[in-house]
């Protein structure tokens, strides 16, 4: 009953963000992101924007109803955090949020080398948008069996058996791991080389999907492109689902930052991707 309750929760959590992201990318003239309030997205526009077809066919279409009950906000603060969600949102692939970050570039998650990284804030002043950057230059190594301690002679085992070969705390002790997109501390439970039967994925293209949909993601180049040679599977808390990311997806600490280099082509690619992909909001 526990599991059912979790399931449904992340059900409703994962429903909300994926109706948001799917305003913002079909209706461009509104600002959109997933109300506190479960089951619900808040959505920002000209009240000209709100009475757009285009938008109610949306929300027809997604089974979203409007909420009439109260009058319309003019909460600078909503605006502001709907105006950045917005951003965001329609930033990726170009530039992927991690934690506190956005990351640049499509295929991030594979690239090993210093990578461009932004923290970001919004503000409205004398009718003006000012968009505050925060440049950084960034380390995130993929996770590695040496950071879990496994005995060469384990990992030797695991790669030469069967799909069916799988890690475990026995291989490696009570480990605790970071995930994406939130750099979340997990429980390390298994390794395994496909996806556990019992898991909210039936196979490696709905996981794919979802993490596009869901963040923006792209975890590989195009759909012929190569599966994880391994996933890791973790829980959040003792007694939660077991939920499995793929191995581009875990990390065994935050990105590190890397001193000595030059910043400023980083906030003129920022510049350069907001102008590009965030054109027009609100008309």
């Amino acid at each position: 009953n526990n599991n059912a309750n979790q399931m449904k929760s992340v059900s409703v959590f994962s429903t909300c963000v994926l109706n948001a992201r799917e305003l913002i990318f079909s209706v461009p003239d509104i600002l959109a992101f997933p109300s506190p309030d479960p089951g619900c997205v808040t959505v920002v526009s000209t009240l000209a924007g709100l009475q757009d077809e285009k938008l109610k066919a949306r929300l027809n279409k997604l089974n979203l109803t409007e909420d009439n009950s109260t009058p319309p906000v003019q909460d600078q603060s909503l605006v502001l955090h709907a105006l950045q969600y917005t951003m965001t949102a329609k930033l990726s692939p170009l530039w992927n949020c991690v934690g506190k970050w956005l990351f640049a570039g499509k295929m991030f998650l594979h690239d090993q080398d210093i990578l461009k990284a932004v923290q970001y804030e919004v503000n409205i002043s004398n009718n003006r948008l000012e968009v505050i950057v925060l440049p950084s230059a960034m380390k995130m190594s993929l996770l590695k069996p040496s950071q879990l301690d496994i005995g060469r002679e384990a990992v030797l085992e695991f790669l030469q058996g069967d799909e069916n070969q799988a890690l475990t705390e026995q291989h490696f002790g009570h480990r605790r791991i970071k995930v994406l997109p939130n750099l979340t501390a997990a429980t390390l439970v298994s390794i395994t080389k496909k996806i556990p039967e019992n898991s909210f994925f039936q196979n490696w293209s709905e996981m794919r999907k979802y993490w596009k949909n869901m963040y923006g993601y792209r975890l590989v180049e195009d759909e012929n492109s190569q599966q994880p040679l391994v996933y890791y599977n973790v829980r959040f808390f003792k007694t939660a689902n077991i939920l499995s990311y793929p191995e581009w997806t875990a990390r065994f600490e935050d990105p590190l930052p890397v001193r000595r280099v030059d910043l400023k082509p980083c906030v003129i690619n920022f510049i350069q991707s907001t102008l590009h992909k965030v054109r027009n909001l609100c008309g």
